[in-house]
């Protein structure tokens, strides 16, 4: 057991001094070993002083920690980029920040390993009764589910009780979300209440009973979990799907888009793709100086009430152009959606322009009507989606309308075989010819070769000699399918 548990066991504070962080050309390092009874913990965060106390999994962590400081100028972009803003570099400072830990029995990876029907076990093994509540506010398990979705680090994804819980196992300090949100809530604290984005509620370093040798620790965020949420990228594949172009054009599920070539649609998504994308991003640079890093059409996400929201924009390694990444990851074949991307650069530019307007973070930056033009254009494409599956050509009630009445396979042969005679008997009396006999008389074929037939073969030897020891075994012939014969005795 690790001797931070052994001391919250035992009532006894226990001080885990993580390592120290310093930097070279090549990135972070991590040296000096974790010096607490001779505990050894590899963590990127090298977020320092973890001490359990008894009766709670969370341990505040206090101490000398990561010390993080501002950096100046284009770091991480590419030379033409004049349109963002860099986030502040972790570098050497006075400033020291502390992660919460939290006590795991088992290693997480462990959640995302088991089938889905043995997640609610495997959350109880791994964090336990006291982890699970400080988690999701209760230890009831009951409706818990993992969220399939993939990322650089992750782990997995559980949605319960209104909370999203994100594992993630970073490959290194300057991989990690955590470090990253203790970072945001220093120096921009704005970002924590701002109704368009997703912060976490809370976030912790995983402090493992038993650690695993050479692995570093896992991550856990918890967020606010948007039931029924869709993303910028899922309204834009729908689109497509009910919305097809060109011959294809006939089939769309929209009828006013089908009859037209355009619809009520169109102009509602290009609101949301065009005119609210590049003003959540200029807003969120102007607000913040700093930014997202990872902003393309996934990372947008609507509620049920059409407020769009950013999401992971603590990925401290995405250093991409927000403008570049927005409009390769809107790449569609569609040409509505093309001359979107089009439009979305222009109004890049017009907002950044105006982004001094936006003086607080809890000024929205939607225009009236804008949100319930998102809620009404996300349950529309819902509703095409429907339809279009409830007549795709792989529905039963599809293949009846295109090749006539699908034939009940199970019930025809319930219902009894028709023998082949009545068939011929009704097809005779149909053509008016004398019907063929129930039964066919046999055939008597020709003998073989013209030797008799018998079973006796031994004509075909007739030419052979054998001597006395061989008379008492009789001969076998062995035919090939590529013609031949070979005897043997």
């Amino acid at each position: 057991m690790h001797p931070a548990a052994v001391g919250a066991f035992q009532g006894v504070s226990a001080t885990v001094t993580m390592p120290t962080l310093t930097r070279s050309s090549s990135g972070a390092t991590l040296r000096s070993p974790v010096a607490a009874a001779g505990a050894s913990i590899g963590s990127p965060l090298a977020c320092a002083a973890i001490s359990a106390s008894l009766g709670s999994p969370v341990a505040a962590a206090g101490g000398s920690s990561i010390v993080f400081g501002v950096s100046q100028g284009n770091d991480g972009l590419l030379p033409d980029c004049t349109c963002c803003k860099p986030p502040p570099r972790v570098r050497v400072g006075d400033v020291r920040l502390a992660c919460q830990a939290l006590v795991v029995h088992a290693d997480p990876e462990e959640v995302s390993r088991v089938p889905d029907s043995q997640v609610e076990a495997a959350l109880w093994n791994v964090f336990g009764e006291d982890g699970l509540r400080v988690l999701f506010g209760c230890a009831e398990l009951a409706g818990a589910r993992r969220i399939h979705d993939g990322g650089l680090n992750h782990l997995f994804m559980v949605a319960h009780a209104g909370r999203l819980l994100k594992c993630m196992r970073p490959r290194g300090e300057h991989f990690s979300e955590v470090r990253e949100a203790e970072h945001v809530r220093h120096y921009t604290p704005g970002l924590i209440d701002d109704p368009h984005l997703l912060f976490p509620l809370s976030s912790f370093v995983c402090v493992e009973v038993a650690p695993a040798r050479n692995q570093p620790p896992c991550e856990v965020m918890v967020f606010k979990y948007l039931e029924g949420c869709r993303s910028v990228s899922d309204l834009i594949r729908m689109f497509e799907r009910t919305h097809p172009m060109g011959v294809l054009q006939h089939t769309a599920t929209c009828a006013e888009y089908r009859a037209c070539g355009t619809c009520q649609h169109v102009p509602l998504l290009q609101s949301l793709v065009v005119q609210q994308s590049a003003r959540l991003s200029a807003r969120f640079q102007a607000l913040h100086g700093r930014r997202h890093g990872d902003f393309k059409t996934d990372n947008i996400l609507l509620d049920r009430g059409g407020m769009p929201k950013l999401a992971d924009f603590l990925t401290p390694f995405c250093r991409s152009c927000d403008r570049r990444e927005f409009v390769t990851s809107a790449n569609a074949n569609h040409h509505v959606v093309q001359e979107m991307q089009v439009a979305f650069e222009r109004a890049w530019s017009e907002e950044t322009a105006r982004s001094s307007t936006f003086v607080f973070p809890g000024a929205s930056a939607l225009e009236p009507g804008e949100r319930e033009g998102n809620a009404r254009l996300m349950e529309a494409l819902e509703q095409l989606v429907s339809a279009s599956q409830a007549n795709s050509v792989f529905s039963l009630s599809s293949q009846a309308s295109l090749f006539g009445p699908v034939p009940d396979l199970l019930g025809s042969l319930s219902a009894g075989w028709t023998p082949p005679a009545m068939s011929m008997q009704a097809a005779a009396t149909a053509l008016d010819v004398p019907a063929p006999p129930a039964e066919l008389p046999p055939v008597e074929l020709p003998p073989l070769g013209g030797l008799a037939n018998t079973a006796d073969f031994s004509a075909f030897f007739s030419s052979f000699s054998f001597t006395a020891g061989d008379a008492a075994v009789p001969p076998t012939a062995t035919f090939f399918s590529r013609g031949g014969m070979s005897v043997s005795a």
